[in-house]
C-alpha cells in the first residue's frame, strides 16, 4: 500500500513539472516593415506568476501580453522570462524587421491633347523587386521588375495612374497621379459683342497646350461671309461692316497635330447708328406744378435714355 502511494505522488509531480512550459508568438499588421508595431503574446502553461519581456530594442515589459515598436529595420532578439512558483523559464526568438519601401511616379508628360503614348518611371526607397502599374483606363494591371514602362492611352479621359512598389519581403507602398488625355482647352475673349457698324472687334484666344507643345495656327471664321483668316498669334482684329447677327468660330492646331474648335454661343449683333434725332416737350412753357411730357424720335433707334 505504501509503495502504491509513493508511485502516485511521484507521477503527479512529474505531470505538474511537464505542464510548466514557455512559449510566445508575435504578429504585426504591416508585414514587419519599419516602422512596425509588433504584438507579443505569451503562450505559457502552468500558470506563471509573472513575466519579464526584453524586446531587443531597449524596451521592456512585465505584462503577459504587450506590444512594442521598431523604428529601424534590423534583426532583434526577443526574450521572455516566465516566473513560476519554484522555477523560472526563459525563451528567446529572433524577429526580423524589413526595410520599408516607398513609391513615386515620374513621367515625361501628364497631359496629351490626343490619344497616345506616355512614358513612366517608378522610383522609391527600399529593396524594390516589383512595380505594379494600374493605368486607370480599364487595361490590365502590369507587373514589372524594372522601373520604366510605356503605356498607350486610347481614349480621351482623365485617368488615375497607380503604382505599387513591393519588396521580396512583402513590404509595399503606393502612389497615384492624374493623367489628362483631352482636347486643347480653348477660351476666347472679345472686346465687344454689339454696337454700330463699322464695328472693330478684338479677339483674344487662350489655349492650354501640353508641355513641350506649341500652337502652330489659329483659324478664324468671323461668321460674316468674309474669308476665314489664319493667324500664327492668339490675337486678331476684325471689322464688321454690315448690319447683322454673327456667330464666329475658331479652330486651333498644335505642333502635335491636335485640334479643337470653339463656336461663340452668344451672338454678335451690330446695327446702324440712329439718325435724325429730335426731342421736344409736348407742352411749353412748363410751370413748376405741371407734369412734363417729352417726345424723342430717331431713325433706327429702338431704345431711348
Amino acid at each position: 500500500m505504501n509503495r502504491f502511494f509513493v508511485a502516485i505522488t511521484f507521477s503527479f509531480f512529474i505531470l505538474n513539472a511537464d505542464c510548466q512550459t514557455i512559449n510566445f508568438t508575435f504578429e504585426s499588421n504591416n508585414l514587419f516593415c519599419n516602422p512596425a508595431t509588433v504584438q507579443f503574446k505569451q503562450k505559457c502553461t502552468g500558470n506563471p506568476l509573472s513575466f519579464i519581456w526584453s524586446f531587443g530594442n531597449d524596451k521592456y515589459s512585465n505584462k503577459p501580453n504587450d506590444s512594442t515598436s521598431y523604428a529601424v529595420a534590423g534583426t532583434y532578439t526577443v526574450k521572455l522570462s516566465a516566473i513560476f512558483q519554484n522555477t523560472t523559464l526563459e525563451l528567446t526568438k529572433t524577429i526580423v524587421i524589413n526595410p520599408a519601401v516607398t513609391a513615386k511616379i515620374g513621367y515625361d508628360r501628364n497631359y496629351i491633347c490626343k490619344p497616345g503614348v506616355i512614358n513612366f518611371t517608378g522610383s522609391g526607397t527600399g529593396n524594390i523587386t516589383n512595380y505594379e502599374w494600374d493605368f486607370g483606363d480599364g487595361t490590365a494591371v502590369v507587373n514589372s521588375p524594372t522601373s520604366n514602362i510605356s503605356h498607350t492611352f486610347a481614349n480621351f479621359a482623365i485617368d488615375t495612374v497607380r503604382l505599387k512598389t513591393s519588396s521580396a519581403a512583402g513590404c509595399y507602398d503606393t502612389a497615384t497621379t492624374l493623367i489628362a488625355i483631352q482636347r486643347l482647352p480653348v477660351t476666347v475673349d472679345l472686346s465687344r459683342i454689339r454696337g454700330c457698324i463699322p464695328a472693330v472687334v478684338d479677339f483674344t484666344a487662350t489655349i492650354i497646350a501640353p508641355e513641350n507643345s506649341t500652337i502652330t495656327s489659329y483659324n478664324w471664321n468671323f461668321g460674316d461671309g468674309t474669308a476665314p483668316y489664319q493667324a500664327t498669334t492668339n490675337t486678331v482684329t476684325h471689322i464688321y461692316s454690315a448690319v447683322g447677327n454673327y456667330f464666329p468660330s475658331f479652330v486651333v492646331t498644335s505642333s502635335e497635330g491636335c485640334t479643337n474648335n470653339y463656336t461663340f454661343t452668344n451672338r454678335l449683333y451690330f446695327g446702324t447708328p440712329p439718325t435724325g434725332q429730335v426731342g421736344y416737350a409736348v407742352v411749353t412753357p412748363i410751370c413748376g406744378s405741371d407734369s412734363a411730357v417729352f417726345i424723342s424720335k430717331a431713325t433706327n433707334a429702338d431704345r431711348y435714355f
